[in-house]
């Protein structure tokens, strides 16, 4: 009898430890995540697209900058970015891609640049000069397409560029004027 009650202490034994471990890594887990939605985050819109890296294993994050499980990001993919968000504890960026779904800076491809749009009704004059350049979604030059100078373009949409100070303005599909290359506008910003 003695010997049956010794292999059952060795045989349950280590099932109590375990759930005392467990216990504690619960309570360690729920202290951190506690203590990440406490601190506090800087929100910004965008409307932009960023790259993800080309690596295998990415992970996608919530609004709190916890990994979500069983959630990757695609490599070497774009992804339409709607916000911006910073924690102001770590300074850690996250930008969102979907609904509670955010990939962190680390994951993305170079500099993305810090944009808002806006939307409005704007006429735009452009200087009087030859061969306006032309800029795509991405504020990249686009080789081999001017614009005509002293010409009045509409346009409903408006690239802010935080980095750089300028403005761009839409006046074609994919195809924006840089505030540098314009002497007024007229409109409302919506």
């Amino acid at each position: 009898m003695k010997k049956l009650a010794l292999n059952l202490t060795i045989l349950v034994a280590p099932f109590l430890l375990g759930s005392i471990g467990s216990v504690q890594a619960a309570t360690t887990n729920a202290q951190a995540d506690e203590a990440v939605q406490t601190q506090t985050w800087t929100d910004t819109k965008t409307n932009q697209r960023i790259h993800t890296k080309n690596l295998i294993g990415m992970p996608v994050y919530d609004q709190y900058g916890v990994i979500q499980e069983r959630q990757l990001i695609n490599p070497d993919t774009d992804y339409h970015v709607t916000s911006i968000r910073t924690s102001n504890q770590t300074g850690e960026i996250f930008y969102q891609i979907g609904t509670d779904q955010y990939i962190i800076s680390d994951d993305v491809v170079g500099d993305t640049p810090d944009t808002v749009i806006s939307d409005g009704e704007f006429v735009v004059h452009t200087l009087d000069k030859d061969n306006i350049p032309l800029y795509n979604g991405d504020l990249k030059p686009v080789a081999n397409e001017k614009l005509a100078g002293d010409s009045l373009w509409y346009t409903n949409k408006q690239i802010d560029d935080r980095d750089n100070g300028s403005t761009y303005f839409l006046v074609s599909t994919d195809r924006y004027v840089s505030s540098a290359d314009i002497d007024q506008v007229s409109g409302v910003q919506k």
